[in-house]
């Protein structure tokens, strides 16, 4: 069960933390550190199923992100905004533009205002954006993984019979209630 993740972050000690917690739990990821700001930055086209931000946002990342997806892909991003009275800056999201960004994708979960998460006391805006109409082409591989990925496949995998658009639309719900407190199991 599970599915191939492929982690990037331009903090080195964000991505050995992730390995080490990765493998302490037998789960097999690929993950590098990278200037997703920098020129050399590339992602492979239609090359994923599932993308996932968090907390970060980089107007001219998100059309290379959309480019990344497999038809019937998914974003799933959670970006700071502005507090009132702030000035527009390239780190934090204007009102509405994380939905903007998405404009002619099914939207499953939008969400903004104040953060439901503990860890983070900015404003923010969420999104669930399904690329195009249709099933998510979701396949199985060797290995596990917990978490968010896990879940949507798992219950794609043992149900058999919802499609996966209400499987992600199910999983934006509890999404919506983990980042509200409820239900949430802290990462160690």
């Amino acid at each position: 069960q599970g599915w191939r993740v492929t982690a990037v972050d331009a903090s080195e000690t964000a991505i050995q933390k992730l390995t080490q917690r990765a493998a302490e739990r037998g789960v097999a990821i690929q993950a590098q550190v990278a200037d997703l700001t920098g020129p050399a930055f590339a992602l492979p086209p239609e090359t994923f199923d599932l993308i996932v931000v968090a907390y970060y946002f980089q107007r001219d990342l998100f059309p290379l992100l959309k480019s990344a997806l497999r038809r019937g892909g998914v974003v799933l991003a959670i970006v700071h905004t502005m507090e009132k009275g702030e000035r527009p800056n390239e780190n934090r999201a204007a009102a509405g533009e994380l939905r903007s960004i998405f404009a002619g994708w099914e939207i499953l979960h939008y969400y903004e205002g104040p953060s439901r998460d503990p860890a983070h006391h900015r404003p923010v805006a969420e999104i669930v954006a399904l690329a195009a109409a249709g099933d998510l082409g979701i396949k199985n591989v060797d290995g596990q993984a917990e978490g968010c990925a896990g879940d949507v496949d798992q219950h794609v995998t043992h149900s058999g019979v919802a499609s996966r658009k209400e499987t992600l639309q199910k999983f934006a719900a509890r999404s919506y209630k983990s980042s509200a407190g409820q239900n949430r199991q802290p990462f160690p």
